[in-house]
């Protein structure tokens, strides 16, 4: 796409050399001129990415047993460095879910209740109700970003479920129905 914008300079070469070498010349100028304050952009993406998700991933790795199942709001690297089964609470890895978020917070509860989860990895900002239910969930680890660019809110928590099975006292799963 930024090639493109030398096509037209091209035409102009031919015809006035020294113009078509300005006009190339003042575009190349005015990419630069992005450039640091983009690279800033990405050092922050990346340092936040790795902060937050990265680490729970490691996180969950070493800290849950291998059969652990996960809820997650933010699939992605949490799921694949914590190498455990996960249910999707936004719904793209579990379209299941899908019915149940149109009841909002009362809906995920009902699925989390049928689904029976051991951990429960959400932005609390983003679930208020959900993360204030200590009958529920008792949060166990969380990631803080002091500068947050590009995470879904500043802070994620790690909650040990009711249903956890490696708990001395699991409530027990009424599983589907």
């Amino acid at each position: 796409m930024a090639v493109s914008a030398f096509v037209p300079l091209e035409s102009m070469a031919r015809l006035h050399p020294l113009w078509g070498r300005v006009a190339c010349a003042l575009l190349l100028l005015a990419s630069l001129a992005t450039l640091g304050a983009g690279a800033t952009r990405y050092a922050w993406a990346v340092q936040n990415i790795d902060a937050m998700q990265v680490s729970l991933g490691r996180w969950v790795e070493a800290n849950t047993p291998a059969g652990a199942r996960l809820v997650l709001n933010d699939v992605g690297a949490i799921g694949y460095l914590g190498r455990r089964e996960v249910v999707d609470v936004m719904g793209l890895v579990t379209p299941a879910i899908i019915p149940y978020r149109r009841d909002g917070e009362a809906g995920v509860l009902r699925y989390l209740e049928r689904a029976c989860p051991d951990y429960l990895i959400i932005f609390p900002g983003w679930f208020p109700a959900l993360s204030t239910r200590a009958d529920r969930f008792t949060p166990i680890h969380r990631v803080r970003l002091e500068h947050n660019t590009v995470a879904g809110s500043d802070e994620m928590v790690v909650y040990e479920t009711a249903w956890n099975r490696w708990r001395p006292d699991p409530l027990a799963c009424p599983g589907p129905g």
